[in-house]
């Protein structure tokens, strides 16, 4: 016997049923259209496995890192100067890695992202959004 509520079956190709990414970041401030990156990380799970796969990135955003922020994520900026990459390639290799996801048809799960509008392709998860997007091959850039 299952220690859940209820059962259900998923429909075929449901999100959940394939593999799931999540995707956070800390930022230098609580306002999306301030905050700077100072850490990322994906984490992979396949269907079945027992393990995730973590992926990590130490990010120097190129600004003082707020005290306030540094409580939360516990990243200083002289940390992040004497240990992160640059910000511009951070954010490269993040837009790589994520890119393969999507191609490969990985649901990726964005912790707290903020959005005003989800378009129908984002399906919402308490503070989290799943997202599934074409393949970036097919995007005209």
């Amino acid at each position: 016997m299952s220690d859940a509520l209820f059962e259900i079956t998923p429909a075929a190709g449901s999100w959940h049923t394939g593999r799931v990414v999540g995707f956070d970041v800390e930022t230098t401030s609580r306002h999306p259209a301030q905050a700077r990156i100072v850490s990322a990380a994906l984490a992979e799970l396949e269907p079945g496995a027992e393990a995730v796969k973590i992926r990590e990135w130490l990010v120097d955003p190129g600004v003082e890192i707020p005290a306030e922020t540094t409580e939360i994520h516990g990243i200083s900026t002289e940390y992040a100067q004497a240990e992160g990459m640059p910000a511009y390639e951070a954010v490269r290799q993040l837009v790589v890695e994520l890119a393969k996801e999507f191609d490969a048809g990985a649901a990726v799960v964005a912790m707290n992202a903020p959005t005003t509008s989800p378009s129908s392709s984002t399906r919402p998860l308490g503070t989290a959004w799943a997202f599934r997007c074409p393949s970036p091959s097919s995007i005209r850039w």
